[in-house]
């Protein structure tokens, strides 16, 4: 084997070992998206974000096709990595194949060929190995082929789950908040009604939705946040913001008398959100946003929304024994909304003359 071969041979090797890695990462690890997929997606993002910002009309059906954009970007970028990869490897094979039924040399055109055909599990035949390395080298390609296209729709399935998670939280934000937008709405209604039972089991029922979210973006963060919907309703970052006004009004109701039974419920909301936004920061934020949401202080906007809170609750929310928790949570999620906006510019990416 010449020296030329032999560093096709080694720079073949270590792209499918690196392609291998990362996919392996994304698709089987729970904490992690490898560092190949991860640039993947957020270019592609960029450019459908860019893309978006540049047209008036149908700006939200083309974000909403950025889930499936992305994930088959990922794929391809895997596949075509790994065919790359394999066909430097088998290029520098020599003589060691039969084509069209003839010792030869492969030409990195017939390499290319060869190992796409390998790689997809098609084996066309018209190129044979013949040796015992390029045997084995060729079933290692069809393996990891195979693992591959299995691997990744295991990553779908899971995926759609996740952004059915997304969804259902979403959805219950806004019909909780009676379809304003508030969260303090779910309180008042408890309030009006008299039974602090129901506003425990409401906050539960939230806060389970957020924990479950929180499972879901810890491993796939950058596909379930860039997601968008072609309903509005469906959309994260407002449906956090009821979340945390849900928080911040349950905070100011709970603080005395029969209602405190709730409190418990309140908290949790509140560390869940909490939680929700140091794992998104901690994945794809970086250590400065997370150190800014966790130092987040009230400010002027801040108390203004906990005095409109104020306003709706009417006389449940008189109480200044949860005021300090309540600005707290707005604060804080916040911050985080700000954050999560320098990745997903979610303030500007649904707007659209014609939301369709």
């Amino acid at each position: 084997m010449s020296a030329a071969d032999a560093g096709f041979l080694v720079l073949g090797s270590l792209i499918v070992l690196l392609v291998a890695g990362d996919a392996i990462v994304t698709i089987l690890h729970s904490d992690l998206t490898g560092p190949l997929a991860k640039g993947v997606q957020h270019a592609v993002w960029r450019v459908l974000l860019l893309a978006a910002r540049r047209i008036r009309r149908g700006r939200r059906a083309l974000l909403a096709s950025a889930a499936p954009v992305l994930v088959v970007a990922t794929l391809g970028m895997w596949v075509c990595t790994m065919v790359l990869g394999f066909s430097l490897v088998f290029y520098a094979g020599g003589d060691g194949y039969l084509i069209d039924g003839r010792p030869g040399s492969l030409t990195f055109d017939d390499a290319l060929y060869y190992a796409g055909g390998t790689v997809a599990i098609l084996g066309f035949g018209d190129i044979t190995p013949q040796d015992t390395l390029q045997r084995m080298l060729s079933s290692a390609a069809a393996a990891m082929g195979f693992a591959l296209f299995t691997g990744t729709v295991t990553y779908l399935i899971e995926l759609t789950e996740s952004i059915g998670e997304r969804h259902r939280l979403t959805s219950m934000a806004y019909t909780e908040s009676e379809e304003a937008g508030r969260g303090s709405a779910l309180v008042r209604a408890a309030l009006d009604i008299e039974d602090p039972v129901h506003l425990r089991d409401r906050v539960e029922a939230l806060t389970s939705h957020v924990h479950d979210l929180r499972d879901r973006i810890h491993r796939y963060t950058v596909v379930v946040l860039l997601h968008r919907s072609r309903d509005p309703v469906y959309d994260l970052e407002p449906a956090l913001q009821i979340c945390a006004e849900v928080a911040a009004a349950g905070h100011l109701t709970t603080s005395s008398g029969a209602w405190r039974t709730a409190a418990p419920a309140v908290r949790h909301l509140d560390r869940a959100l909490g939680r929700l936004a140091d794992t998104t920061a901690a994945a794809h934020l970086g250590r400065r946003a997370g150190e800014e949401i966790a130092r987040a202080e009230p400010g002027a906007a801040e108390r203004e929304r906990l005095e409109v809170l104020r306003s709706d609750l009417g006389a449940g929310g008189e109480g200044r024994e949860g005021e300090e928790a309540a600005l707290a949570v707005l604060a804080r999620t916040g911050r985080f909304l700000e954050e999560l906006d320098r990745l997903t510019a979610w303030r500007s990416a649904g707007r659209s003359a014609d939301p369709r």
